[in-house]
């Protein structure tokens, strides 16, 4: 009897908080390249109210999100599918949601990509204007006009990539503010800045925290002397916003 229950509990609690991405508040979440769609996500979709600039109506739209991995300064979103032996069309819209707040959602491209016969079709964007608490939401249209044994022979072969990372060749200069300057130094960093930064976070390039502090005061020195030699970001954060800066321990 009670493993009879504990049955009924896994699966009442599985399908309650499966995410379907139907809407936007139950958008599966991606943090990879190359991700297998799920083909029932999109069999059992239908239209959400979610506004959109591009041609052609969202009539069968899933929903994908990514939220910003720690120390990121580069987000790649994308799909792709193989040829079949019809011409199909994918709609989609990428949306970001600054600070993760839904209710102030803004579009950030809206497009379709083709998928030719026996040749396929892809999309990729890459984006470095993003704050680390932006979450990215991929709305992606069903194809209109196909069977449901082609529909559902596109959608085993189309996958989508979503992740974000830390790319030592893109330039620090534009995510730094022209008023304050960092001094590195062998086991601290000074701060020449007019900034109010009170806290302060240091990622290693996989993306691992490595230290946080919070301070009442006005930061004016960062202490580094525990840090092991290689290349970290320094996350630091005021009242509105949070700028990145690149450093090396030596």
């Amino acid at each position: 009897m009670k493993n009879l229950l504990l049955l009924l509990f896994v699966v009442g609690f599985t399908a309650t908080n499966a995410q379907t991405g139907n809407v936007l508040s139950e958008a599966v979440p991606i943090n990879g390249s190359n991700v297998n769609v799920n083909i029932l996500n999109f069999t059992s979709a239908s239209a959400s109210s979610t506004p959109f600039s591009c041609s052609g109506l969202f009539n069968q739209d899933v929903y994908y999100k990514h939220v910003i991995n720690p120390g990121a300064n580069k987000l790649t979103i994308g799909m792709f599918s193989l040829g079949l032996t019809v011409f199909s069309k994918f709609d989609y819209q990428i949306l970001k949601a600054p600070g993760g707040d839904l209710s102030n959602l803004e579009e950030v491209s809206c497009d379709h990509y083709d998928v030719v016969v026996l040749v396929g079709g892809s999309f990729e964007l890459i984006l470095d204007d993003f704050e680390v608490n932006d979450q990215f939401y991929l709305r992606v249209n069903t194809p209109q006009g196909l069977l449901a044994s082609l529909l559902s022979s596109l959608l085993s072969t189309t996958t989508i990539t979503m992740y974000s990372e830390f790319d030592a060749t893109l330039s620090v200069a534009s995510q730094d503010v022209n008023d304050h300057k960092i001094i590195n130094k062998s086991n601290q960093l000074q701060l020449l800045t007019n900034k109010d930064f009170k806290s302060y976070k240091i990622y290693s390039l996989d993306g691992k925290q490595v230290k946080t502090v919070n301070s009442l005061d006005q930061l004016e020195t960062i202490d580094i002397s525990t840090l092991n030699t290689g290349v970290y970001v320094l996350l630091l954060e005021d009242n509105t916003s949070t700028y990145h800066h690149k450093f090396i321990k030596s």
